[in-house]
Parts: structure tokens; C-alpha cells; sequence
């Protein structure tokens, strides 16, 4: 939990006791302080007072431990904000904002080394030079660098969102088998029986560190659910089924 505003280290300091007695408000900053919430009773937890006047208040894990927190801080004056809104009103820049926000949801070690690098400014410099050569009058050199900026916003869009890939084709060409082998493990079942993919099955997986859902579908079907071919069997189908 962070605690942020001009009332942020008195609040935490009617709240927190450190277990070697001194006062919290009275702590150096960045020091880690092992303490009890609420009183000589309460949770043990620890606090870190920060250089910007913040205060962090790490707990136990789970809804109940995190709601006792901002609770006891509500009775002090405290309200509560969405992380995501303090740090759009926050933040300097909103580019640096916004990435700070994807690079919460980052999937993969790959994409979060991109959204770091926007976080320390890279797209914000760069639209920066834009904006540069545009004032210069450098009309040419500010269009390709807005081309070059736009030829990676395929890989932006996907950052945080995985590519999406559909097995499609005949029964029984492998698509189940496919879908195993790129997970690495049995996901679908897989039967030389048309027919036994009726429901879509997906994975989340990374390739090359970019993150993808892949889907595997039933094949092709003659008719509506249920039509029986000459021998009795279902028509479409594939090899496996979720």
C-alpha cells in the first residue's frame, strides 16, 4: 500500500509501531522498519518512509490483510486511489505513465524490456526529435521519423496483448498434435476419430519471448452440429478436444 500526500507520514505514524520503540515519523528515509499495524496486537508488517515524503506499507498477502490497512488509514483522513489513476496524475509525462501502466501487465521477460525502455524515455525522445525537426522546418526528416516509429507499432500493439494464431484446416492434419507441441505439454486430446475437437482450445505461450494465444478449431464441417456422414461418424472433426 503507498501512502502519498503532505499527511502521509503522520497517518502511518498513528498507525505503525516499530518494534524497537522509536517513532516512525522520526525514522531516517528508505530505512526498512519492521513494526506492528494498529497497535501492540495488531499485524506485523513493514514500512519504508520515502525521500518524496511517501510511505510504503508492505502486509501480508490476500484481501483481508490489505483492506485492514487502508481501513485503519481511512479513519485517518486517507483516500483511496486506483494505482493506475495516481500514477497518470502523477507522472511528468504521460508516455512514461503509460508504460509504467503496461509494464504492470507485461507477459513475457521480452516485452517487458521494451516497455522499460519506454518508461526511461525512448518514445518520448523520439517524439521529441519529431516535434524538433518540425519546428526547423525539416518537414522530410520529420515524416521519416514518424514512418519509423509507426513501422514498430504492430509489435506496440502486442506488448501487453499476445498475438492471436488459429489452427484451421482438414480433420486429422495434425492440428491438436501441433497445438501439444507448441505448449510442451498434452493440451488437447488427440484421437484419430473425426470429430473429437468440437470446442475451441487455447494456450498462452511465448515465442521467441513475444506473447501468443494459439487456438485449435474443428475442422471444416459439412452441415449444421450433429450431421452424420455415410458411415455414421460426425462430420468435420480433428484429433483432439479441450
Amino acid at each position: 500500500v503507498l501512502v502519498a500526500g503532505p499527511g502521509a507520514v503522520a497517518a502511518v505514524d498513528e498507525c505503525f509501531h516499530p518494534v524497537r520503540g522509536k517513532r516512525f515519523a522520526d525514522a531516517p528515509t528508505d530505512r526498512i522498519l519492521l513494526g506492528r499495524w494498529g497497535g501492540a496486537d495488531g499485524e506485523e508488517l513493514i514500512a519504508c518512509r520515502r525521500a518524496n515524503g511517501s510511505v510504503e506499507v508492505h502486509c501480508h498477502g490476500g484481501v483481508a490483510a490489505v483492506d485492514a490497512v487502508i481501513e485503519r488509514l481511512h479513519e485517518r483522513g486517507c483516500q483511496s486511489m486506483d494505482w493506475r489513476e495516481y500514477v497518470r496524475q502523477t507522472a511528468t509525462d504521460p508516455i512514461r505513465a503509460a508504460a509504467a501502466i503496461a509494464l504492470a501487465e507485461a507477459p513475457t521477460a521480452r516485452t517487458a524490456g521494451v516497455l522499460l525502455d519506454q518508461w526511461n524515455g525512448a518514445l518520448a525522445t523520439a517524439v521529441r526529435e519529431v516535434l524538433a525537426a518540425a519546428k526547423d522546418g525539416d518537414w522530410t526528416g520529420a515524416a521519416a521519423m514518424i514512418d519509423e516509429m509507426l513501422a514498430h507499432r504492430q509489435v506496440g500493439a502486442h506488448l501487453t496483448t499476445p498475438w492471436q494464431v488459429v489452427l484451421v484446416g482438414r480433420p486429422n492434419v495434425g492440428k491438436s498434435s501441433l497445438l501439444n507441441a507448441l505448449a510442451g505439454y498434452q493440451r488437447a486430446i488427440v484421437c484419430d476419430v473425426p470429430g473429437t475437437t468440437r470446442d475451441v482450445v487455447t494456450i498462452a505461450t511465448a515465442i521467441d519471448g513475444w506473447p501468443v494465444q494459439i487456438s485449435d478449431t474443428a475442422g471444416p464441417r459439412a452441415g449444421a452440429e450433429g450431421h452424420k456422414t455415410a458411415g455414421g461418424t460426425p462430420a468435420g472433426g480433428g484429433e483432439g478436444r479441450g
